[in-house]
């Protein structure tokens, strides 16, 4: 072409340049558009005044306002109250020329709450930045989920209380601190509570467990920590001066004084609590763990439903315990044990009927140690059952002297521990005694406790028959201080029931234990069982026996429980 004598060549290089341009804008725009739109994570752009300009379908999604509604509204409009602020910074920051991740808490049109991650960038055209852009991911579910994995690994699952990891951590931290204030440290153990497993069943325990954590709850205030260590024991930690410690403890016992209602059931418990005050008893948690353990077990062996503050006697004792535990393995091997037996007498009669077989320990360092001070260690380390077969081994050929001696109808009564009764073979354990002593069955009398009575109903009820069928005697001993009913007495097959000494003695001046021991004389008249009455001490108790024709006893006012030298030298004085 030519245009005034100059000569027009289209520049189809440039023109096919600009063309693939065009396109490659195009396409860069679908595929921004696509991302845009069909991202799994809300994306939009803001501009300088905080206006959304454009947002995607899960921005939407995510805030429940249409896509034309967050158009109209500025950015802040749909954050969280709590969290304007930061959000706001981050806008102005970005703005700058910075880039950020952070997390925000949105409300949604329905006022409901979402966790969000942001991160946001400029928007840079012509060298000038004319707004944000941002891309938001809902974590809420995210945050959930580690907030309840938190809340498990510090929290006790049954109880919902702190466990034993959070309370550690609290008691660290009090002990970080550059001038840490007096703190106490309360560990609460509950009574017998492994009877109430034993007897009901563990689901029903952990009932009791939930409503006692909630007991405890009630009586102190958010100020206080308390924590579920496993199992039956709690603990308090108190940030307050001694006497008011001593104050919080006796309020919590004296909480549990109200029966907790479980399933329509009255339970009653009764705590023994041990104190240790920081710094006086420890300089660190695990010794004021200790300490307290010490104290709360002191009370525990001394009575119940109260509370110690530990002393530096409680580790002696400790010690002295633990050295009792490993001689008692040596007194089983090297006969240091000994039998003392109590007379039975009956007063109507006035003949002794028959001994109780009681165990000693002659220790060749302390002397002579009652039977509470290392039965239950026995029970614990699993030598009672060696223990208890040498007891009536030893007292059916004490017992088989005495019928050449004085008269073929004594009988001997042998207590036996729940772990000793659950073995397997008790039965024919028994009976390979009475064979290889030669005692007929009808003189030995076995001693259950009420408690052991009722575990396992169906496999102890089978055994206490087997043990009627060889011919001896059962008493069920300590009666009246468990929970059964007369419908189970009813199928027990025993002979005696033993009036715990416990309801003797306060017979003479409490109505209530006198009400008691009248029951349980008059639930022996009606399952047709024999009734002996133990701790007898006095002429004033076995005045009131006799008047409620209660005629067999047994305690300290007729002879204390003697070696069978002594017993032979009471008989000479009595009247057989």
């Amino acid at each position: 072409m030519c245009i005034g004598g100059l000569i027009y060549i289209p520049d189809r290089l440039g023109l096919i340049r600009q063309l693939e341009q065009s396109n490659r804008l195009a396409k860069n725009e679908q595929q921004f558009q696509s991302l845009f739109h069909h991202n799994p994570d809300a994306v939009f752009s803001i501009n300088t005044e905080g206006k959304f300009i454009s947002v995607n379908y899960i921005a939407s999604e995510y805030t429940g306002y249409s896509i034309s509604e967050l158009k109209k509204m500025t950015f802040d409009q749909v954050i969280s109250s709590s969290d304007v602020e930061l959000a706001r910074g981050m806008f102005h920051r970005s703005l700058q020329g910075e880039v950020h991740q952070f997390e925000v808490k949105i409300q949604t049109k329905k006022a409901d709450h979402k966790d969000l991650y942001i991160s946001t960038v400029p928007i840079m055209i012509g060298g000038k930045i004319v707004g944000v852009y941002g891309i938001a991911k809902d974590i809420t579910e995210n945050n959930r989920a580690e907030k309840m994995i938190h809340y498990l690994a510090y929290h006790d699952e049954l109880t919902g209380l702190p466990n034993r990891r959070y309370f550690n951590e609290k008691l660290t931290g009090l002990l970080k601190q550059d001038e840490p204030e007096p703190f106490a440290v309360l560990l609460l153990d509950f009574d017998r509570f492994k009877r109430i497993n034993d007897l009901f069943g563990h689901e029903f325990g952990d009932r009791v467990l939930q409503a006692i954590g909630e007991r405890i709850k009630q009586v102190l205030n958010d100020g206080f920590v308390v924590a579920r260590l496993g199992g039956d024991e709690f603990t308090i930690l108190v940030t307050e001066e001694e006497e008011r410690v001593a104050g919080l403890a006796k309020q919590v016992l004296e909480s549990f004084h109200q029966p907790l209602l479980i399933d329509n059931q009255e339970c009653l418990l009764t705590a023994s609590i041990g104190i240790s005050i920081y710094p006086q008893h420890g300089s660190d948690a695990a010794e004021l763990l200790k300490h307290a353990d010490m104290a709360m077990y002191d009370v525990k062996d001394k009575t119940t439903n109260n509370f110690a503050f530990y002393i530096e006697d409680m580790s002696n004792q400790t010690l002295h315990k633990i050295i009792l535990e490993n001689d008692l393995r040596r007194a089983v091997d090297e006969n240091e044990l000994v039998v003392y037996y109590q007379p039975k007498i009956n007063t109507l009669l006035g003949k002794v009927i028959g001994f109780e077989a009681l165990v000693r320990w002659q220790h060749p360092n302390i002397g002579l140690i009652p039977p509470d001070e290392f039965i239950k260690a026995a029970e614990e380390t699993g030598l009672i059952i060696p223990i208890e077969k040498w007891v009536m081994k030893q007292a059916c050929e004490q017992l088989k002297q005495w019928h050449l001696l004085y008269e073929h109808e004594l009988t001997m009564a042998v207590n036996l521990s729940q772990r000793h009764f659950n073995q397997e073979d008790i039965v024919c354990t028994i009976h390979t005694i009475l064979e290889e002593v030669g005692l007929e069955p009808k003189s030995l009398e076995i001693e259950i406790t009420e408690s052991m009575a009722m575990f396992n109903e169906e496999e102890t009820i089978e055994k206490l028959y087997k043990l009627r069928e060889l011919g001896l005697e059962i008493s069920m001993d300590d009666f009246g201080t468990g929970y059964s009913s007369l419908n189970y007495m009813n199928k027990l097959p025993i002979n005696r029931l033993k009036i715990d000494r416990l309801f003797i003695k306060d017979i003479t001046n409490s109505s209530c234990d006198l009400a008691v021991v009248t029951t349980i004389i008059s639930m022996a008249r009606h399952l047709e069982l024999d009734i002996i009455a133990e701790g007898v001490e006095t002429e004033e108790q076995l005045s009131v026996l006799k008047e409620l024709e209660c005629y067999e006893v047994q305690g300290y006012l007729y002879s204390k429980p003697k070696p069978a030298i002594e017993i032979e030298e009471f008989m000479k004085a009595y009247v057989v």
